[in-house]
């Protein structure tokens, strides 16, 4: 009960989503970079 309403509470804020996508993309990144596994720079 408790996580269909968390759930309906982001799908009420879909910026919020956004955002939280936004940043475990970049968090992905980071981590991928700092293994040295995509070539950034």
């Amino acid at each position: 009960m408790k996580a269909r309403s968390k759930v309906r509470a982001l799908l009420n804020h879909p910026d919020l989503v956004y955002a939280g996508l936004v940043a475990l993309i970049i968090g992905v990144g980071l981590m991928a970079r700092a293994m040295g596994i995509l070539p950034l720079p």
